[in-house]
């Protein structure tokens, strides 16, 4: 078949759709993937390394002072609808324009469409051109259930969950159902009734990149909906090899903390500031550290013994070597620093990263989760010690990882696309 794929957002949104280009194109399928992300990053070396087609759409023109206003705007917000909200407003409406363009492109040239459950201008075009499109979701997915409420995984009872769902549909139709319905509008087509059930998901299939050992399937969720697994982008597909200092320091001493706030580290009023938070806080906490951060721009933190300083690095090759991982709770890493057997520390920043830290507390592989607004270093180094002098939190981690061993999210999906739409 030829596919055609589109998806926006941060990197977080952009690798998996990556990982599922490669595993289609692997499978004999022409793939062609769309990227917006929202730091205007390049992944056209995953395109040469896996086979498949790549292009990079729209341009956003926000420099580093814009940057650094909106970042407090975000972490300052506590209800990350309304966070989402923000970013959509700052980051996808410049651009939908572009990316209406490339998915009718997309449509004249490719027989099945994918996209990136915010990037609703595939559905639009797909829809106009009567091709067949599935939703992806990167995350854990706002699709109601009775036995499980908004708060995912939590389940608060059959006539609660479906109540909170119903207000849930009420609240995402005010915040994201106008831009949607305008862009129906222009091309002809009629408004939707819900954002959670039209706008979002697909009427033929929505895969969900999650592992079914986090996420259980609700079981009154349609055949339509189904959980294929976390999807990483397999080894031969990235570049980076691991600088000979990096083998020499994990070989000198104890399995280190890496620690990384990723992409929300461009938001941030101060680089220095956050960075400076993670190195002070792994030396109340008495442990070696990898600390991820841009270095190249960041001056005046001294070089201590036990921290090695990196910048941009795929985590599955580290991860598997450190005691424990401290991140802003992304699904991504949250996903590999499990598979690697490493319990977190979560540090909460925006969006659905606060569910995933509750998720991962709950399932007694991290302590509660921390935020962004009021972390402080000896929190954080207490939460680090915290994971570091339970050895049964790793053990569950490493109890849970096992669990994941035998799934393989790229090819589970690639077996559900083939069965569904070939």
């Amino acid at each position: 078949m030829k596919i055609g794929i589109q998806t926006w957002g941060s990197e977080g949104d952009v690798r998996p759709f990556v990982a599922l280009a490669g595993g289609l194109s692997a499978a004999g399928h022409e793939v062609t993937l769309a990227v917006t992300e929202i730091r205007n990053k390049r992944y056209s070396q995953f395109g040469e390394k896996l086979r498949f087609s790549i292009r990079h759409v729209g341009h956003l023109d926000l420099n580093r002072e814009q940057l650094n206003a909106l970042g407090p705007k975000l972490i300052k917000e506590r209800n990350f609808l309304k966070q989402i909200q923000m970013v959509v407003t700052w980051f996808l409406d410049p651009v939908t324009g572009d990316m209406l363009t490339e998915a009718k492109r997309l449509c004249e040239e490719n027989e099945l469409l994918i996209r990136h459950i915010m990037a609703y201008s595939l559905g639009v075009a797909a829809e106009l051109k009567g091709l067949p499109c599935i939703s992806l979701y990167t995350t854990t997915p706002a699709i109601p259930s009775k036995s499980m409420s908004p708060l995912q995984p939590l389940n608060l009872g059959k006539a609660i969950n479906s109540m909170m769902w119903r207000l849930a549909d009420r609240y995402v139709n005010r915040l994201f159902k106008a831009p949607i319905d305008r862009m129906r509008r222009q091309e002809g087509l009629k408004p939707i009734k819900s954002v959670l059930l039209d706008g979002w998901s697909s009427k033929i299939l929505n895969l969900i990149a999650v592992s079914p050992t986090l996420l259980p399937i609700p079981s009154d969720w349609e055949n339509r909906i189904q959980i294929c697994g976390f999807m990483n982008i397999p080894e031969e597909g990235e570049s980076w090899q691991m600088p000979e200092s990096l083998e020499r320091f994990f070989q000198e001493g104890s399995p280190p903390v890496f620690m990384t706030f990723g992409s929300v580290l461009e938001g941030e009023p101060s680089p220095l500031e956050i960075t400076q938070l993670m190195v002070d806080s792994a030396l109340q906490a008495g442990c070696r550290a990898i600390i991820q951060s841009k270095w190249d721009e960041i001056s005046g933190i001294p070089e201590h013994t036990h921290i090695y300083r990196i910048g941009t690095a795929p985590h599955q090759f580290i991860f598997p070597g450190c005691a424990a991982i401290v991140h802003a709770g992304g699904a991504g890493t949250t996903q590999s620093a499990i598979k690697a057997s490493c319990p977190s520390v979560v540090v909460a920043h925006a969006s659905d990263q606060t569910l995933w830290g509750q998720l991962l507390y709950r399932a007694g592989i991290a302590p509660k989760p921390l935020h962004r607004r009021s972390v402080t270093a000896n929190k954080l180094a207490r939460a680090i010690r915290n994971v570091l002098d339970s050895p049964t939190m790793t053990e569950k981690t490493k109890e849970i990882s096992r669990k994941m061993e035998d799934e393989n999210g790229v090819k589970r999906a690639v077996e559900m696309i083939e069965d569904r739409c070939a």
